[in-house]
């Protein structure tokens, strides 16, 4: 009952509500989007892999330099920052510029999920003995956007096929 009235919980698990979202949909699209875009199958499909790739890449140096410099908000802003601009840059460029792009979103995709954690493990008033309810509610929470982002994003591509990555790149 204390972890669900703290604010800062709230906020931590619909900020990671918000991102996690906007990787499903993105991660559950990209492939489908290339293809219909004339990209060989292999090309389209590696392009996802290389965003997960980079991802276990850069996990370790994120979240160690989030410690060096003493800001862990400082990463996460970058992350979102990079996030938004990829997804919403997506749907303009074609070839290298796309895997450009997804490596960007990539690069950060873990390393946020690990400093989140750690924000959250480090929040006042989370005592050790309740973190593990404290990460089960903010991932319930975060579960509830991954759920809906991806038909949410998909209905626009009757719109346009490069629309879902404008409303996950807005929603990041």
């Amino acid at each position: 009952g204390k972890l669900i009235r703290m604010k800062s919980v709230w906020l931590i698990g619909l900020t990671l509500m918000m991102r996690t979202a906007s990787m499903m949909g993105m991660s559950g699209y990209l492939s489908l989007y290339l293809k219909n875009q004339g990209w060989a199958d292999a090309a389209a499909d590696s392009t996802l892999s290389s965003f997960y790739i980079i991802s276990t890449i850069f996990v370790i140096p994120l979240t160690a330099l989030s410690d060096r410099i003493g800001s862990r908000k400082l990463i996460l802003l970058l992350g979102f920052i990079t996030n938004t601009v990829a997804l919403g840059l997506l749907p303009l460029v074609d070839g290298g510029a796309v895997i450009g792009l997804i490596l960007l979103a990539g690069m950060f995709m873990d390393g946020y999920m690990a400093i989140n954690t750690t924000i959250l493990m480090e929040t006042k008033g989370i005592e050790s003995r309740y973190t593990g309810a404290a990460l089960g509610i903010i991932f319930t929470i975060s579960n509830i956007g991954n759920v809906i982002s991806p038909p949410v994003g998909n209905s626009f591509e009757s719109i346009h096929p490069g629309l879902p990555f404008t409303f996950w790149a807005a929603i990041s």
